[in-house]
């Protein structure tokens, strides 16, 4: 449910509405850079800092983790909902 309702709440405060049909809303181009951006930018941004880190010796990778595993854990971070298991309840 976080998964969807984050998406949604980003294409509001963009000023988006999604009133009647949604194609011709989803075809503008705020709506296209949103969701580029939630889609797209957090990949590029763990998969640039993992990279950087790893490059220039800040962090180190175990034994058979490579390019592709970054790549899948960049992925994940790309829909994980924020502040983990949304499923979680605090005691």
């Amino acid at each position: 449910m976080a998964f969807l309702i984050l998406r949604l709440f980003a294409l509001f405060n963009a000023g988006v509405s999604l009133g009647g049909s949604l194609t011709p809303h989803l075809e503008s181009p705020l709506a296209i850079g949103v969701l580029a951006g939630l889609v797209l930018g957090k990949q590029l941004g763990v998969m640039g800092a993992g990279w950087l880190a790893i490059r220039y010796g800040r962090a180190g990778t175990p034994g058979g983790v490579g390019c592709r595993q970054l790549c899948g854990v960049a992925c994940y971070a790309g829909v994980a909902p924020p502040g983990g298991d949304s499923n979680s309840v605090d005691a």
